[in-house]
């Protein structure tokens, strides 16, 4: 298989509500999907910027992977990823064209059956906000069976979020994502959060000094899990051998791609440490094929993530491909993603297109 036209299509989707990333506010979403074609068939892949700016995300399709994906026949994904992994770009655009790849070699598959769907355990990603719409968020994720659910923690909330965790009657396993925000000096502030409520913090410190959350444990002896130091294959088996860190959590795009994704998962198995799946802030395209793909990776635990039609409103691919039900999603064995009839939803979005061939 050679592809034969590259579109790369800038998007800015406007959130329901906001939302707190990394400690900042924020209102709205960029997004690059990539249509891929060869012959009668077309291929759709999703990034945004994570690790890098928009410019340098579209800079590193420009410069190397559009040029590389162009130049490159192949008839098995396997031999895709492994060229594509040594390609100089951002985690997120390598993993936004190994799904575009994937997705387009996916097209030459029936379609399961409907009786033959898979689902997924969800753990919901809950929007940041003041005490009361926490509590609420809470409350609803748990009537929703959506449990754990994942909330943000850093130094500015912490007393907020220590409040709405001891007045939640409905008492849910919590997760906290602290995005690196404390450091060794201020860590002792997780002290004023209950323990019977929190299962792991992820990420309480800075990925550059990952190893220091041995000390960490000392301040607050809770369960640790760590995602944005999973940089590369060697790193993550020497994270998942560390006494002290007890969980690893999987971004796929920050790791490259649904491929290295899988890798890890299995080097976390295989060091008996449970890992989890998480995908926050992307379309349906993108969380589509996170959990076809992964979901039987993560051992019945669930795929934390920001269900689309709830922080976005809109609906790119079918029900019948992805549909969310109360705490779980479903889907087909193999179902390609297309967007046959929901193309022309993009158009409102759509801030430039442009086409490789």
């Amino acid at each position: 298989m050679r592809i034969e036209k590259i579109s790369l299509i800038h998007l800015r989707v406007v959130l329901k509500r906001p939302f707190i990333l990394a400690g900042k506010l924020v209102n709205e979403r960029d997004f690059l999907l990539l249509k891929v074609v060869s012959g009668s068939r077309v291929g759709w892949g999703e990034a945004s910027p994570e690790t890098v700016s928009l410019p340098d995300l579209m800079l590193d399709f420009k410069r190397n992977l559009v040029p590389f994906a162009l130049q490159m026949p192949f008839d098995a994904l396997e031999d895709f990823s492994h060229s594509l992994s040594v390609m100089k770009a951002s985690p997120e655009a390598r993993a936004g064209l190994e799904m575009a790849a994937w997705n387009l070699l996916a097209q030459g598959k029936e379609a399961a059956s409907p009786k033959e769907r898979l689902s997924a355990t969800i753990g919901k990603i809950l929007e940041a906000g003041e005490e009361s719409e926490m509590a609420d968020s809470l409350i609803l994720a748990a009537r929703a069976g959506q449990t754990p659910a994942v909330l943000k923690v850093n130094p500015g909330n912490i007393q907020t979020i220590a409040r709405v965790l001891q007045n939640c009657e409905e008492n849910i396993p919590i997760i906290l994502d602290a995005e690196e925000s404390f450091s060794l000096e201020n860590a002792g502030d997780l002290k004023h959060l209950p323990d019977r409520s929190v299962q792991f913090v992820v990420d309480p410190i800075s990925s550059e000094n990952w190893e220091n959350v041995r000390f960490l444990k000392e301040k607050w002896p809770v369960p640790i899990a760590l995602k944005n130091s999973l940089i590369d294959i060697l790193e993550v088996e020497k994270i998942v051998q560390a006494p002290y860190v007890d969980a690893v959590c999987i971004d796929p795009w920050r790791v490259g791609g649904l491929t290295a994704a899988r890798r890890y998962l299995t080097v976390a198995s295989e060091n008996k440490k449970p890992a989890y799946i998480f995908s926050q802030l992307h379309l349906d395209i993108g969380t589509a094929e996170v959990l076809m793909v992964l979901s039987s990776f993560s051992r019945n635990r669930p795929v934390f993530t920001t269900i689309p039609e709830d922080v976005f409103g809109t609906k790119f691919i079918p029900d019948s491909i992805l549909h969310f039900q109360g705490h779980l999603a479903r889907f087909p064995v193999e179902a390609p993603i297309h967007l046959n009839g929901a193309e022309n939803q993009i158009d409102r979005f759509r801030i430039t297109e442009e086409e490789y061939w």
